[in-house]
Order: C-alpha cells, then sequence, then structure tokens
C-alpha cells in the first residue's frame, strides 16, 4: 500500500510538472509573439515643424545678425549659450496645439538645429540653420514665378504698339502721355489697398484675382 501511494504521488508530481512546464512554454510564446508584433508596429513619424512654422515660433522678421541673437538669448532661459531639449519645446512647443505633438516637434527641431549631434545647440548652429532654411527656395513658387511673368510680358508687349494704335485713333502726344502714366498711376493708387486686402484675404486671391482682371482687360 506504501508502495502504491508513492507511485501515485510520483506520477501525481509528473504531472505536475509537465503542466507547469507547458505553461512556461505558452508563456515564453506569447511573450515573444507579442515583443515580435510591438517590434514589427512602426513607429509613427514625428511631427516636425515647416520653415514657416518654426520662423513664425521665433517671430523673425528681418533675419538680421542682431534679431537672431536676441531670439536666441531670449530662448536660452539658463544663459549657458546652448538651446537644450526643455529650452526648445518651450520656444517651438507653442507652434501646435497637441501636447504630443508639441514634444515631438521640439525633438524634431532640435535634429535640425543640432548639426554636431551633441543634443544642444549652440549660436553658431541656430544662425547658420536658420539663415539656411530662409534661403532655401519653395518649389511652390516656380509656377507663380512663371505667372507673374507672363502676366508682366503681356503688359510690356502692349507697349511697342502703342505709337500706332495712338495714330490709328487720331490721339495727340498729350493724350498718349495721359494713357502711359496712367497705367503706373492706378497701380501707385491701388497698391495701399491691395497691401490691405492681402493682409486680411491672403495672397492667393488677389494673385489669382489680379492676373484674371489683367486676362479679361487683354481680352476685352
Amino acid at each position: 500500500l506504501s508502495r502504491h501511494r508513492c507511485k501515485r504521488r510520483w506520477l501525481t508530481n509528473r504531472a505536475m510538472l509537465r503542466l507547469a512546464a507547458t505553461t512556461a512554454r505558452r508563456s515564453a510564446t506569447a511573450r515573444f509573439l507579442a515583443s515580435a508584433k510591438h517590434a514589427a508596429k512602426p513607429r509613427p513619424p514625428e511631427r516636425d515643424l515647416s520653415s514657416r512654422q518654426l520662423f513664425a515660433a521665433l517671430g523673425l522678421r528681418t533675419f538680421s545678425r542682431e534679431e537672431l541673437r536676441q531670439r536666441f538669448d531670449a530662448a536660452d532661459a539658463d544663459a549657458d549659450g546652448y538651446l537644450t531639449r526643455h529650452e526648445a519645446a518651450e520656444l517651438f512647443g507653442g507652434a501646435l496645439d497637441v501636447e504630443a505633438d508639441r514634444k515631438a516637434a521640439a525633438r524634431a527641431v532640435l535634429r535640425r538645429l543640432d548639426k554636431d549631434q551633441d543634443n544642444r545647440v549652440s549660436w553658431d548652429e541656430f544662425r547658420s540653420t536658420i539663415l539656411e532654411e530662409a534661403s532655401r527656395r519653395d518649389r511652390r513658387i516656380w509656377p507663380l514665378a512663371g505667372t507673374m511673368f507672363l502676366g508682366g510680358l503681356s503688359v510690356g508687349a502692349v507697349m511697342p504698339i502703342m505709337p500706332i494704335l495712338v495714330s490709328e485713333l487720331g490721339l495727340g502726344p498729350a493724350d498718349y502721355g495721359v494713357v502711359i502714366s496712367a497705367f503706373g498711376f492706378a497701380k501707385l493708387v491701388g497698391n495701399v489697398p491691395a497691401a490691405a486686402l492681402v493682409e486680411s484675404l491672403g495672397r492667393r486671391p488677389l494673385v489669382a484675382g489680379g492676373l484674371l482682371m489683367i486676362a479679361s482687360g487683354y481680352g476685352v
């Protein structure tokens, strides 16, 4: 009877060991799959600031050395001559509304400014990177420049044939002078209200509307 009890106890312990080993393997497998899934999941890209947002956060207008130095010193809270990640978050984070985006944007901007990758931005790095960003041409300017070139070309093409039109219409020199000066006078008078409209409506509607008016005038 004692031998039978010992054997049954041994079988029970063996079954428990097998169960524990199976449970451990399943747990290890689950942890491995979870870690592999987490590693394979792509991290979302960090929110960066455009050059326009960067300049707006700095409050830059003239991009002079004095203005850049003033902005750098204002951002350098501890006055150690370097911008840290915390100072960058305070400076550039205000350009975004979401708190997570602020921190991500600060990290991204710090990487753009930190050329030697020492996790801080010196005055020379700050100045050279900002001026490099400011001098970089936006590709969207080329269609606009081409459109403005065609608009100016259409205006300039009329000038050589104006004497012929004046002669055909029987106008005198004084009338010709009035016609020529009317264009410059209208431009002089219209610049001020046009600037106010640009500030309130934006550049795009005014540029498109002005070109449409020129095209309509030549069409008529």
